[in-house]
């Protein structure tokens, strides 16, 4: 045993491990909520645009924006299709080889100091400044084209290192080097970080500091080149580059020098903090186990240990630095990590676009996750501990940013809940709906998918088989789009929206307003009532005055289904399903299913969340002749809140006139005068 124990010590876990220890906690990571996760945000646009329109379509679609990066979903979506657990374990795997190209390019640049390579490298693969890891499709075309950098530097090392043995890797380098630039911003300035690089790569030659300036400059000049014609490109040649990223700086340079030179100062002085400090103090706000529930509590403790330990018996079982490896090496690695942030920003800086931590400005953490880990990995080698200790700390830190995923997982598995809710009550209330409709609707509680983003789901559910540049649907929120593509909630004015790969063209007299506020079931306003709901926010009860219902119609033979591959089986049916299906049934006038819906609902002991859903049943039960129900159903609902008490009143005005000659004597009078409707009501 004691031999065993020895032998178990004395392990030294070779190079090629190292990638695996990267994956496993990627794995842990982002890994274990897979399976309930979706598609969120921009990724619908882009998986329907491609499926529906084809490669044309996310051509047009990216033409004006980033013409180069469409080059690599018009590959993955094809391969990956529509299922999301493919693209999250795809994204997992980019986001794990974007760590592996750092590690490797720190072991090249480092020579005697490659131990810290793996710790720069998980630092790397966990920054908790990004919580948008599950937005799969768009931002494994971003760390794919990390990736190619970091691949770029690394052979660019080697062929400085050994110019006339390895210089036909420069074959493979420049062109990575070249449609990174020209594909995305994010990562422009980071060529500067590449002499830097090759700076340290040297360092071990016997070179004198001129030759070792000249090697330098040598090997950079043809990527320096590379990177001049990609800015050439992107400011005199690509229209859409400066129009879609006004360089405010300048403007503010003109009209006031200093000022603007010292709010830059600020502005990038807070950015360093807030993509560093700022950053890293998030996974040390913990999840309370109340909200967070007791499951996930387990799951994210358990990542975390599982991390930690994985993290120490690598660090244990690493070989250990060359003897003349030197402070100073580390010092370096902090000073790089340090000029990496400096130079990363400028892409925003010069446009103004906010750095933040939270959704989804933090996006703009992207560039600086590179600087941000060199610098911290360097840092704690500098700390004044032995190397148990430091180990410990880098350990602390990767496996609490490592269970601060599985919060930001849970989230967005929560949130994707939502997005499946919302879509199978709208094809339960709403099983078809005319060509040229414009739906609105409250701010919905959907976090990572904005109304922009939930056209191309409802377009792909009502219309499958159009496949032309004209879409069939447009959704808005009134509250974000009131006075541009929505011009006002008037009669008559025209709608129009460029999809970029697509366009909608209708008016407010072919417009449908809904409200979906979980946990109360996603409603179709009514023009007569909802605008007189007080519950409502003020632009929503000005749509429901335009709110045409019958645009919805009852077609079984094509009835709206959410895509089975994407959103799963149908749920079980509850309160929600027997409301949707009893309003549809109060649309068509097939009173008696209303009634008999709300029998079933009632029944099993399942009430609605929002008053309002009582609306439906109320007048079901009235024009079947249900009247004790209908009163019954009246006087709960106005007890919960007397904000109804106008739409009730409303109400039973037209139950009286539609019931006119079958309504109970006195009935409606005893009812008013309970609700204390007035004469105008």
């Amino acid at each position: 045993m004691k031999n065993k124990f020895l032998a178990l010590k004395n392990f030294n876990l070779p190079a090629w491990a190292e990638p695996l220890v990267i994956l496993l906690v990627c794995a842990l990571a982002y890994g274990l909520v897979i399976p309930w996760l979706g598609f969120y945000w921009d990724d619908w646009a882009f998986l329907f645009i491609r499926t529906q329109l084809g490669a044309e379509g996310l051509t047009r679609y990216f033409a004006t924006n980033r013409p180069f990066i469409a080059w690599i979903p018009q590959v993955t979506i094809p391969l990956l299709g529509t299922k999301p657990w493919k693209w999250h374990v795809f994204m997992l795997l980019v986001r794990a080889a974007s760590a592996v190209s750092v590690w490797w390019v720190i072991r090249l640049a480092w020579q005697k100091r490659r131990s810290i390579a793996l710790w720069a490298a998980l630092l790397f693969a966990v920054y908790p400044g990004f919580d948008q890891q599950p937005i799969a499709i768009n931002y494994s075309n971003f760390f794919l084209l990390f990736t190619f950098l970091m691949v770029s530097f690394g052979l660019g090392i080697l062929a400085v290192r050994s110019p006339r043995k390895n210089w036909w890797l420069l074959l493979i380098a420049l062109p990575l080097a070249a449609y990174n630039h020209l594909a995305l911003e994010y990562f422009f300035l980071l060529e500067f970080l590449r002499p830097v690089l090759l700076w340290f790569s040297l360092q071990d030659q016997d070179l004198t500091r001129r030759q070792r300036i000249v090697r330098v400059l040598a090997g950079w000049a043809p990527f320096l080149l590379v990177w001049a014609g990609a800015l050439v490109w992107r400011f005199f040649i690509f229209d859409y580059q400066t129009n879609n990223y006004e360089i405010g700086l300048l403007d503010q340079l003109q009209a006031a020098p200093l000022a603007a030179l010292w709010n830059l100062f600020l502005t990038i002085a807070g950015d360093v903090f807030k993509v560093t400090l700022g950053a890293w103090a998030l996974p040390f706000t913990f999840p309370d186990p109340a909200a967070f529930g007791q499951r996930s509590t387990l799951l994210y403790g358990g990542v975390i240990v599982l991390v930690m330990l994985t993290g120490l018996a690598a660090a244990a079982w690493q070989r250990r630095d060359a003897p003349d490896a030197k402070p100073r090496s580390a010092l370096g690695l902090m000073l790089a990590g340090l000029f990496a942030m400096l130079i990363a920003g400028w892409p925003f800086w010069l446009t103004s676009l906010p750095v933040g931590l939270s959704f989804a400005a933090s996006r703009f953490t992207l560039p600086f996750i590179l600087g941000v880990s060199l610098f911290l990995a360097g840092l704690v080698r500098l700390l004044p501990v032995g190397c148990r200790v430091q180990h410990a700390i880098l350990a602390v830190l990767v496996a609490l940013a490592a269970g601060y995923h599985v919060v930001v997982a849970t989230e967005y598995r929560r949130d994707w809940n939502t997005q499946k809710n919302f879509m199978w009550q709208m094809a339960w209330r709403a099983p078809a709906i005319e060509p040229g409709t414009v739906i609105v609707a409250n701010d919905t509680p959907i976090r990572y998918a904005s109304d922009n983003s939930l056209v191309a789901p409802l377009n792909w559910m009502y219309s499958p088989n159009n496949r032309s540049e004209t879409l069939d649907y447009m959704f808005f929120y009134p509250s974000i789009r009131l006075e541009t593509a929505l011009k006002n909630l008037e009669p008559g004015m025209t709608i129009e929206k460029d999809y970029l790969a697509a366009a909608f063209k209708g008016s407010t007299d072919q417009l449908v307003a809904l409200v979906y506020s979980p946990p109360g079931c996603l409603r179709v306003l009514d023009p007569e009532l909802d605008p007189l709901n007080q519950m409502l926010p003020l632009l929503i009860r000005q749509a429901a005055g335009l709110s045409q219902v019958d645009l919805i119609q009852q077609d079984s033979t094509q009835a709206a289904i959410p895509m089975p591959g994407i959103f799963g089986d149908e749920p079980q049916h509850g309160w929600c399903y027997y409301f949707e299906k009893a309003d549809l049934a109060r649309q068509m006038g097939d009173w008696g299913l209303v009634a008999d819906l709300g029998d079933t609902a009632f029944t099993q002991g399942d009430y609605p969340n929002d008053p309002t859903e009582r609306l439906v049943f109320i007048e079901g039960y009235a024009r079947t002749g249900q009247w004790d129900n209908a009163r019954q159903q009246t006087q709960e609902a106005v007890a919960i809140t007397p904000l109804l008490q106008p739409v009730l009143c409303r109400l039973w005005e037209r139950i009286g006139q539609d019931t006119a000659t079958s309504i109970p004597a006195g009935l409606l009078d005893a009812i008013r005068q309970g609700l204390e409707c007035t004469a105008n009501q």
